[in-house]
């Protein structure tokens, strides 16, 4: 799932507790002392930004919540407008969610399986939006191969869904 660089600010910014296991910047410069030369800094100033993007993608998925992850990757199939965008994600139905997408040529059998699986695993989740993924699995086969059927309830944390 790739976000535009305002989607990350923004979610940056509504983020106001600071990752716990992220190391410092005193903590980054004993585990990184700077280099004698500009040709060897660069490899470990990537290496320090890739360490914390993983911190911030941590950090993200313990704080947000599945329908704003939901929305995110939604949002990261690039929808025209703005407006656009939050007319689809008011709408719950399933059938219009994947009629919108396939409108654009944007779902593909990965984001099918990805936005299935999300929507399943949203707690607040309406029953109808259950049966129409039920329904439309029947009509075009399963989205995802799976060891169990969609039916029988899955633990996570202490809650199960169907």
């Amino acid at each position: 799932m790739e976000l535009s660089d305002t989607t990350c600010v923004e979610l940056c910014s509504a983020l106001t507790t600071r990752d716990p296991d992220a190391p410092t910047a005193d903590e980054r410069e004993q585990q990184d002392p700077a280099p004698t030369m500009n040709a060897v800094s660069v490899p470990s100033r990537v290496e320090r930004q890739k360490r914390d993007y993983q911190s911030l993608l941590a950090l993200l998925a313990r704080r947000i919540t599945q329908r704003q992850l939901a929305q995110m990757m939604l949002l990261s199939t690039q929808f025209h407008t703005q407006s656009e965008w939050e007319a689809l994600a008011q709408d719950t139905t399933f059938d219009k969610l994947v009629a919108s997408l396939q409108d654009k040529e944007l779902l593909s059998e990965q984001k099918t399986n990805v936005l299935k699986n999300m929507l399943i695993q949203i707690d607040s989740v309406k029953p109808d939006v259950l049966t129409k993924i039920r329904e439309y699995e029947a009509r075009y086969g399963n989205l995802v191969q799976t060891s169990q059927p969609i039916t029988k309830p899955v633990l996570y944390h202490g809650r199960s869904w169907y």
